[in-house]
């Protein structure tokens, strides 16, 4: 039996200032950055990952993540609902 989708995506592109960061947050929704320039530096689960433009970081639910940019950068980002998730990765 197919689940049907009610809940909806949510869509944002963020321009950064050099030195940008955003502190430790989790929420429900799982979480895709994809960076568009510049870095965008990720710690999640005692580990950074790096996004150089053309890559991207996937955010599990749940998971408390902080970002950092060093340089101006530019990323777009998608937030997928939780019951959606359960199809991507556990784990980022």
């Amino acid at each position: 039996m197919e689940q049907e989708a009610t809940a909806t995506l949510l869509f944002k592109v963020v321009h950064l200032q050099p030195g940008g960061a955003d502190p430790a947050d989790s929420h429900a929704a799982g979480q895709f950055v994809h960076a568009l320039s510049g870095v965008i530096e990720v710690g999640m689960g005692g580990q950074v990952f790096l996004a150089p433009p053309q890559y991207g970081v996937w955010i599990p639910p749940h998971l408390e993540h902080a970002s950092h940019n060093r340089h101006a950068a530019s990323y777009a980002t998608v937030y997928v609902p939780e019951p959606l998730c359960a199809a991507l990765p556990a784990h980022a």
